[in-house]
């Protein structure tokens, strides 16, 4: 509105003006009619005269020149001025009616497009503020898809395991209803015997008086047997009528000396090539600067080193000594146990009933003579010839006394071999 004032007054003013302009033309022209009629008037041939007349002429040429001029440029202003009330009238009157209508109006388009800017703007505050939640909630939801997936994993191994762990709980369940038939079944069999124990109660009463008949008579066995421990006691005797018995103890003694001083240098050895190992492995770890996981070990090395080694050699000697005096410690044991008990093995039989015939000596005989040869057998053959025919001939001296004490013992007269 107060654009539109401000428009009507100018105009106004416009209109003022020109009408000024109109009005000064129309008192100039009448002042050019009055200055031509004031010339013609004064036709004076004076010199001054003719120079005021000259002036004057110049004047209205000039004059007059500036008055088409104006005329021109008053003319100029009316079409424009024209030009103007035209486009006032016919264009901007309506526009101005557009423009200032409370409904259709160009400023209630504006102030509607104002505020629909407000609210553009407000919707775009709010759509950025959404944009970012909705940012922010697709990061949760990819957290929460990442987390989905893992827990749908796990809910599918959990589901296998679930499937083997029920085919495991079948199966456990078929083996518990067997183990219940079985504990049916034994259960039944407890209660059968049950039964019989009750019954072999009765009996165990009855052998347990037949038990203690019998602990009376073991009573007497063993009053019997303690006799029989002091004839065993009685075994030494054959060590002094021999002589053997003393000769094998040494030698096994001997031998179990021999046995313990193989063993230590086999232990011995045994350190000296683990610790050889042992430097040689720490010596190829010091090469490549204490390194284990970019360098290997040829073990084909350390093969060849324990074939080729003197060590080896020297162990395995040792070894073979090691087992060779064990077999002959352990022989010469067996022949002094077999030498210390043969006499009593003899008393017993001679002196008992059965063996008293003449047919059973020669079985007695054959018995001890067996029992000799395995005491006398030599315990390696590397033994020189001297021994063994000191054997030989103690084995026929022993064979003779035998002969002589189962003849004294039976009262029988047996021929001698």
């Amino acid at each position: 509105m107060a654009t539109n004032d401000s428009l009507n007054s100018k105009r106004n003013e416009a209109y003022r003006i020109v009408e000024e302009i109109k009005d000064k033309f129309q008192i100039i022209e009448k002042n050019i009619e009055k200055s031509k009629i004031i010339l013609a008037e004064h036709k004076d041939n004076s010199a001054e005269t003719k120079k005021l007349n000259t002036n004057l002429k110049r004047i209205v040429a000039s004059t007059e020149e500036v008055i088409t001029k104006f005329r021109i440029e008053r003319d100029k202003v009316s079409r424009l001025l024209t030009l103007v009330n035209n486009f006032y009238d016919k264009k901007y009157i309506p526009l101005i009616n557009k423009i200032e209508d409370d409904k259709t109006g160009f400023r209630a388009r504006l102030k509607e497009s104002t505020q629909f800017k407000n609210e553009i703007l407000s919707i775009k505050e709010s759509s950025k503020t959404q944009y970012d939640e909705v940012k922010k909630y697709a990061t949760e939801l990819r957290k929460t898809n990442r987390e989905l997936t893992t827990i749908d994993s796990l809910i599918r191994k959990l589901l296998q395991n679930s499937t083997t762990k029920n085919t495991k709980i079948n199966e456990i369940n078929a083996h518990v209803s067997e183990v219940d038939k079985k504990i049916t079944k034994t259960h039944d069999n407890l209660n059968k015997l049950f039964l019989e124990s009750q019954n072999n109660e009765k009996v165990i009463s009855e052998l347990l008086a037949k038990s203690n008949e019998e602990f009376d008579r073991i009573k007497i066995i063993k009053s019997d047997s303690e006799k029989i421990l002091s004839d065993i006691q009685d075994i030494y005797e054959i060590a002094a009528e021999t002589g053997l018995s003393g000769e094998f103890d040494k030698r096994r003694n001997h031998l179990k000396i021999s046995l313990d001083l193989w063993g230590k240098r086999i232990f011995y050895t045994t350190l000296v090539l683990l610790s050889v190992i042992i430097m040689m492995f720490v010596g190829q770890l010091w090469l490549y600067h204490w390194d284990i996981e970019n360098h290997t070990f040829d073990i084909n090395f350390y093969i060849r080193f324990l074939i080729a080694s003197p060590i080896v050699y020297y162990l395995y000697f040792c070894s073979s000594q090691y087992s060779q005096t064990k077999k002959l410690h352990d022989k010469y044991s067996f022949k002094t146990t077999l030498a210390m008990s043969i006499k009593h093995h003899i008393q017993l039989l001679t002196e008992h009933e059965t063996f008293n015939k003449e047919e059973r000596i020669n079985k007695i005989l054959d018995f001890v003579l067996d029992g000799f040869q395995r005491i006398y057998t030599e315990p390696h053959t590397n033994d020189d010839y001297k021994l063994k025919l000191k054997l030989a001939n103690m084995e026929m001296n022993i064979e003779k006394r035998l002969i002589e004490s189962i003849s004294k013992v039976s009262g029988l007269k047996i021929d001698k071999k």
